[in-house]
């Protein structure tokens, strides 16, 4: 397993071939962008099947933030890499939907084990 921290709010694991990506109540706008340059690199450079955005530890994502990981997703999916959010809360898909975020290209999953379990069931 090869650990990553971009700061104290956001955390990085390889697992199974897929990059975890724990996302933390404390991020800044500016630790954000950086993981998801970071992320974008992972993606398109390392031998990984999946990236998967854990939620688990987030009760509040702003506009920005929501619209930056979307964009995010759609980027990491041209790769041919698949991508699985996680833990949602139910206050984070209200604002998704309020939002009218597009989710089109994201899988959804209720925990790593589950989203794991997605993106190998794609790649058969």
């Amino acid at each position: 397993m090869n650990n990553r921290t971009h700061d104290n709010s956001i955390q990085g694991n390889n697992v199974d071939d897929c990059y975890i990506v724990t996302i933390s109540d404390k991020f800044t706008d500016d630790s954000l962008k950086q993981l998801c340059d970071d992320t974008i690199q992972i993606a398109h450079n390392e031998k990984i099947k999946g990236i998967i955005f854990s939620f688990v530890n987030v009760n509040i994502v702003d506009s920005f933030s929501l619209h930056l990981l979307s964009d995010v997703t759609r980027t990491i999916s041209l790769f041919g890499v698949d991508v699985v959010w996680i833990g949602l809360k139910p206050g984070i898909i209200a604002t998704v939907l309020d939002l009218q975020i597009n989710i089109e290209s994201i899988e959804f999953a209720f925990d790593v084990n589950e989203g794991i379990k997605i993106i190998q069931n794609r790649l058969q």
